[in-house]
């Protein structure tokens, strides 16, 4: 396979991209390329993914949920490094009005449309780190192109626009009291409870020219010249109202956001299928579909031996690499006179903590199958149940329902 570069030459990666001539070829691999450019002030990283990225219309407050959520995910972890930085800065990813995501929308390229995102991924004394994404859906995937500027003579351009504001009404928020306290006690401000502009004050657009060098005025220019020289060859397809799927034999109604991975990109169950929902750092949520055939149940009413089931199926991912995995599983009411059972799981996979919800249930021919919500533990249980439920109300089978097999 060739090189992304060479790729994104001849546009079959699904988009055309002639990096600016001013940049220097650092890596390039079949689905990674990073380039440095001294000029701009900007280190580019191309990656080049087969998982979909959902941007369809009207799922703005959904798309919007889950930038945010992944950014701050992203940020936050970004923490869990040494200790670095002050405890304002610290204790800044705490306030629920403050974001890691600068701005976002939708952008329309020649040939289709891409996400446009610019978020931070450090904001400290010394160190602030601005990325901007153009996030492009392909008929194979999708690219995220990064370009990164960092700073690490940071404050001027807040200074500035503090000195500056006059108006203390809406574009001011109230000081964090104890980061207040604690930068009194280090002797860097004695002024306790002073207001501070909100920060769309300090990231406004507008304030770039006057400070043409910070990260985020460099990122922003990056971004909107990348966005006039890319062009999508290969644009992804617009999700069916109805998701069909073949190996487990079923379809139901397509969730917000959700996409299926094509059956190739993932090396799984032959009647196990997957869909995707993604954010910025290859965060996703998980829709999974699984359709078991030959299960032998002893009994009449078969709850117990489904719960057995899924605890047996659970504990065999120690096997495969999961670790710390702790799961509760019950018999609940029946699904449409599907005898069912409701099973939920906590593991780490892969260094990653993972939640997931399970409904497992058995078909009047005895075919049973696992519908299953999984994501960051950031979301709860009730909506991983919500999605379950939506699913089941529009749940069909794709083949016919043979007699029943029943002891």
């Amino acid at each position: 396979m060739a090189t992304l570069h060479a790729q994104l030459r001849s546009g079959e990666c699904g988009a055309r991209w002639q990096p600016p001539e001013t940049a220097e070829l650092v890596e390039d691999h079949e689905y990674r390329l990073i380039l440095r450019d001294p000029v701009a002030g900007i280190v580019w990283s191309v990656g080049s993914s087969r998982f979909p990225f959902a941007l369809d219309p009207g799922h703005d407050e959904i798309l919007r949920a889950d930038l945010e959520m992944s950014a701050r995910d992203a940020f936050d972890k970004a923490w869990k490094a040494p200790a670095e930085g002050d405890l304002q800065a610290r204790r800044r990813t705490e306030d629920p009005t403050w974001s890691p995501v600068v701005e976002h929308g939708r952008v329309e390229l020649v040939g289709g449309t891409a996400l446009r995102v610019v978020r931070r991924t450090a904001y400290q004394p010394g160190n602030e780190v601005v990325v901007g994404h153009l996030i492009v859906p392909t008929a194979t995937g999708h690219l995220d192109f990064w370009a990164v500027a960092r700073a690490t003579v940071t404050g001027l351009r807040e200074s500035v626009v503090m000195m500056t504001m006059t108006d203390l009404g809406n574009d001011l928020d109230a000081a964090d009291p104890d980061a207040e306290v604690a930068r009194a006690e280090r002797g860097e401000d004695q002024r306790i409870g002073r207001r501070f502009p909100k920060q769309a004050v300090y990231d406004d657009p507008g304030l770039d020219a006057r400070f043409p060098d910070h990260p985020l005025a460099v990122v922003r220019r990056a971004i909107g010249k990348l966005c006039e020289s890319v062009t999508i060859t290969r644009a992804a397809p617009r999700v069916a109202d109805e998701i069909q799927l073949e190996e487990p034999r079923c379809a139901f109604a397509a969730p917000t956001r959700f996409v299926p991975i094509p059956a190739a990109v993932l090396k799984l169950h032959p009647t196990l299928r997957l869909l995707v929902r993604s954010g910025v750092e290859n965060w996703t949520r998980n829709l999974e579909v699984w359709r078991l055939e030959h299960v032998q149940f002893r009994r009449r009413d078969p709850r117990a031996e489904l719960c057995e089931l899924a605890r047996d199926t659970v504990a065999g991912w120690a096997g495969e690499g999961a670790t710390d995995i702790t799961a509760e599983v019950e018999a609940i009411d029946d699904f449409d006179g599907r005898p069912q059972a409701q099973q939920a799981v906590s593991m780490r996979a892969e260094g990653s903590p993972v939640r997931t919800v399970f409904r497992w249930w058995v078909e009047p021919d005895g075919i049973v199958f696992r519908l299953g919500s999984s994501g960051p533990p950031g979301i709860s249980d009730t909506e991983h149940i919500a999605l379950v439920d939506a699913g089941q109300r529009t749940w069909r089978r794709l083949d016919v329902v043979s007699a029943p097999r029943r002891p």
